[in-house]
């Protein structure tokens, strides 16, 4: 029942197998068990896939996929299947599946049966424009999906998004796209429509006005949502109203003028100091324009995250003698955010509980001046930038023979992309759930062509590294060694991660060198290529690489096989990247014992 991934079948971290009949034997079962016991107006069942990739790539379910050119064929076909057992006794009932990322392509000739429902998600799309924007990028093959479903599935349903799934609290200024999505829904068959906002914790940004308009627009289409807007504001804010409205404008035109886009989960780099700056003076005009206590207590809601932008916003940024001078506006304190999202009972800050947040800044007050040093490795073919302070993070790595910049973290080092770096795994069995190490590394070795970081892990063990630079156009040489200083065995969960920069919407090539020479490696990739990954086994193996097609660029690795466990390459061409990421072996690490890869 478990999926085949890169041919090996694996028990966590993937989908299940759809075309194994034990799989459809005891979902059906399950399926008629809870339509027995529940009550009778509860008549949808859910048959949905995880919030993950990493789909069954067997020979059965590959050859359905392959003939419907999706992966929602396989989903299709097993709703079907499902409905089908279930109609003669539950003729009332609807099978429920999403079509979801990698399943949100229809399929080619399967249809869904008229008891199955297809939820279609709209996750990766641009917020910041409405759905029927065909200038968004991110919306055109939304608009194409939802075109080809609507021909197919007698009941459509859609699970949108309309709050910030980063930070609740967060700025996500898309009011004038509610309405005008609601009646994209509607104008393709749309029965119906799941809003998500912040269900599990209260004073997400703007929840109430956003409801109003949503409510609105689900009752009536083509209401105004202008009129809403307008009339939500007077009756709420009264003699602030006009403040709020300038606030609101003033992101809404930063995010529509910029052309950022808005995701459901944007890390709001658009809110800067200088947007902070302003907002902040707004919110001073309104407080001083009005005297009454639930005005007041209204516009304390609505300043929630302008103060959270101010404690987290990106800074204003410089470079000066090889280090980077960050400046952050004036804020609350970690302290005094937190305890005001305590007193107006907020218990999620994101898709997780608040405590994640705290994790976040690891309960510290961002700081509002920091200067950064950068550790510069350079030689005749590359000029690499290396932050200590920031997770050990290597930012840049620029050729200089063709200009391309493999890692393009510098720009925005804080926002964590395109950066390399060790990486936690979650689960040993499933080395893609990681997390970023976080704090700071210390230099403990320092050449002109060589730095040697090290940081300690709260289990004990000390992770190493050592990159190297050799003069005239050696390679870059990269050394990860962890060590347990423990009187007793620690758990070892590291990978390195780099995500190198590969804009363009073309797929990365990956090939793999043996004794017999170089050789193509087939990577599992969504139907729409947006999406990929390879599970490489290095055994026998001597090197291998990754083409960046954009770049014209090529990025070779040659790991020693001592220590490693397996090779993975990860790419998502909407976020413009390519991992080449080499997991060492996960047992434990006896003490005063070491593993390393090179």
């Amino acid at each position: 029942m478990f999926p085949s991934i890169s041919g090996v079948r694996r028990e966590k971290g993937g989908q299940l197998c759809l075309t194994n009949p034990d799989v459809l034997k005891i979902v059906t079962d399950k399926v008629l068990q809870k339509l027995r016991t529940c009550p009778k107006n509860e008549r949808i069942v859910s048959l949905t896939q995880m919030d993950r990739p990493f789909w069954c790539t067997c020979p059965s379910c590959k050859a359905i996929d392959d003939r419907e050119g999706s992966q929602s064929g396989t989903m299709v076909n097993f709703a079907n299947e499902v409905a089908a057992a279930i109609k003669g006794e539950f003729p009332d009932a609807y099978i429920d599946i999403f079509a979801y990322t990698y399943t949100r392509k229809p399929p080619r000739h399967i249809k869904p049966h008229d008891n199955v429902i297809v939820r279609l998600c709209s996750i990766e799309c641009d917020f910041s424009r409405p759905l029927s924007d065909a200038t968004s990028r991110l919306n055109r093959p939304f608009q194409k999906d939802i075109r080809a479903w609507h021909r197919i599935a007698k009941n459509l349903y859609i699970w949108d998004y309309t709050q910030n799934w980063y930070s609740f609290q967060g700025p996500q200024p898309n009011f004038h796209v509610l309405q005008p999505n609601a009646k994209f829904f509607a104008d393709h068959g749309v029965a119906g429509v799941f809003e998500q906002a912040s269900p599990e914790s209260p004073h997400s940004f703007f929840e109430y006005m956003k409801s109003y308009i949503i409510g609105h627009a689900l009752w009536n289409p083509n209401d105004d949502w202008k009129v809403r807007y307008d009339e939500f504001l007077n009756l709420y804010y009264a003699e602030a109203a006009p403040f709020i409205d300038e606030y609101i404008q003033l992101i809404a035109n930063r995010v529509l003028h910029e052309k950022y886009e808005l995701t459901f989960d944007s890390k709001m780099e658009w809110m800067d100091y200088g947007m902070v700056e302003k907002a902040q003076d707004i919110f001073k005009r309104a407080y001083a324009a009005t005297q009454r206590d639930i005005i007041r207590e209204r516009l304390d809601d609505a300043y929630l995250s302008v103060q959270y932008a101010a404690l987290v916003c990106p800074p204003r940024m410089e470079i000066v003698d090889n280090a980077y001078v960050l400046t952050r506006p004036p804020s609350q304190t970690f302290d005094e955010y937190w305890a005001r999202l305590m007193k107006y009972g907020v218990t999620h800050i994101e898709d997780q509980p608040i405590a994640e947040f705290k994790k976040r800044l690891r309960g510290e007050t961002p700081l509002r001046y920091q200067k950064v040093p950068i550790e510069i490795l350079s030689n005749d073919a590359y000029e690499v930038w290396v932050l200590p302070e920031f997770g050990g993070s290597v930012v840049r790595w620029r050729d200089r023979k063709t200009g391309v910049e493999l890692l393009r973290g510098y720009e925005a080092p804080f926002n964590g992309r395109w950066v390399w770096q060790e990486w936690s795994v979650m689960d040993a069995d499933s080395p893609e759930i990681e997390k970023p190490i976080d704090g700071k590394y210390a230099i403990v070795d320092r050449s002109p062509n060589s730095v040697t970081l090290e940081a300690k892990l709260a289990n004990g063990l000390v992770i190493r590294r050592t990159m190297t630079l050799a003069p005239g156009k050696g390679p870059l040489q990269v050394t990860m060694e962890a060590k347990n200083t423990n009187d007793t065995a620690a758990s070892f969960r590291m990978k390195t991660h780099p995500e190198f920069y590969s804009p363009g919407t073309k797929m990365p090539e990956m090939f793999v060198q043996t004794g017999g020479g170089w050789t193509p490696n087939d990577i599992d990739a969504t139907p729409d290529r947006s999406t990929g990954l390879a599970w490489v086994d290095p055994q026998g193996l001597t090197a291998w690489a990754a083409y960046l097609p954009k770049q014209k660029v090529s990025i070779v690795a040659r790991p020693e096989p001592s220590d490693i466990e397996k090779l993975f390459l990860f790419f998502n061409t909407k976020n413009a990247h390519v991992n080449l990421e080499i997991v060492p072996r996960m047992n434990d690490i006896g003490p005063g014992q070491s593993r390393s890869i090179k």
